[in-house]
């Protein structure tokens, strides 16, 4: 069974469900802290893939570049978002504040293209020694997943394709 409503009627998992995956990601996020049945239910596998099907194919697909001449190890990232529905023709280039959950990850580092709106971040640690790292970023859950360091030496030039055929094969390949 699933939690009660006020009058102590049992709630159905299924009915739990069809409710909570209807919400945008935010809202279905700060119900986590409701029961650890919805804490489980909201995390399941189920739950994410009838989210992301039923949200994805109503919203118009969005460009995000990253201006790679800013200093990643500043607080603040150039990005500009492109979208169909920009009648504009450019969103410009905001400058938006660099999120909690990715500073501290090196000093040069870079955003590649979503996937299911995952992106791949990667770059080195140091300025000085080549460290090089891969990381998934899931904005609208905000978890950072850093990736299990390589034991071989890419050319910096083919880290960025790497990192992106990573990311495919662990998205599409769950």
């Amino acid at each position: 069974m699933g939690t009660s409503i006020d009058n102590g009627v049992p709630v159905l998992e299924d009915l739990t469900l069809e409710i909570l995956q209807r919400l945008p990601v935010k809202s279905s996020l700060r119900f986590k802290c409701i029961s650890k049945n919805w804490y489980n239910l909201i995390n399941s596998l189920v739950f994410v893939r009838k989210h992301y099907n039923d949200h994805g194919s109503n919203k118009r697909p969005k460009i995000l570049f990253h201006d790679f001449d800013e200093d990643a190890s500043n607080d603040m990232i150039r990005m500009t978002i492109i979208s169909e529905d920009d009648s504009e023709g450019g969103g410009g280039t905001p400058l938006i504040e660099k999120p909690h959950h990715l500073r501290g990850f090196g000093v040069d580092m870079s955003l590649d293209s979503p996937v299911d709106g995952v992106f791949l971040f990667n770059g080195t640690k140091s300025k000085t020694e080549y460290d090089p790292f891969l990381g998934l970023w899931n904005p609208a859950t905000r978890v950072v997943t850093t990736l299990p360091p390589f034991h071989f030496k890419p050319q910096p030039a083919l880290l960025q394709d790497i990192g992106a055929y990573i990311l495919s094969c662990k998205i599409s390949h769950d």
